[in-house]
């Protein structure tokens, strides 16, 4: 998996999709702000941890929030809910930015990301803390988001 990672992201810096730790944070701080313009506090997404986890800690779920705040998680593969004990492993738009600044300010490894190119929300996010330490890398994935009334 993790040479998957790696020929993934070099195949994305060759295309120009992902940014290295050196300029990340105006591409970070410009996507922030075309996110917060659009001023979408409740809306659905398709969320996916990408890390070395059990397959129900990385299986796609839909979550729903309300105000900036998860209201309700379904499973994609069959719309059962998320009990809400388990609502911690998952990330709003809001806290994916934060995750993902936060990781660069704690000087990892390896941050990248992508963003929507019209909402400017994170689209797809890896961390690597420590490149000398096997399995610690983390991920999201978030997709499909519509905004709701």
């Amino acid at each position: 998996m993790r040479r998957a990672w790696g020929a993934a992201l070099l195949l994305a810096a060759a295309a120009g999709c992902v940014s290295g730790p050196s300029d990340i944070d105006d591409e970070l701080e410009e996507n922030r702000r075309r996110w917060e313009d659009q001023e979408i506090l409740d809306y659905e997404v398709v969320f996916r941890n990408v890390c070395f986890c059990t397959p129900d800690y990385t299986a796609p779920v839909r979550l729903r929030v309300r105000g900036g705040r998860i209201a309700a998680v379904t499973r994609e593969s069959d719309g059962t809910a998320v009990s809400p004990d388990q609502w911690d492993r998952y990330r709003t738009v809001d806290q994916t930015f934060d995750e993902i600044e936060d990781a660069m300010r704690r000087g990892a490894d390896q941050v990248t990301a992508e963003y929507h190119p019209v909402l400017g929300y994170p689209t797809d996010a890896f961390i690597d803390e420590n490149e000398g330490l096997a399995d610690e890398e983390r991920g999201f994935q978030l997709s499909d988001l519509l905004p709701l009334r």
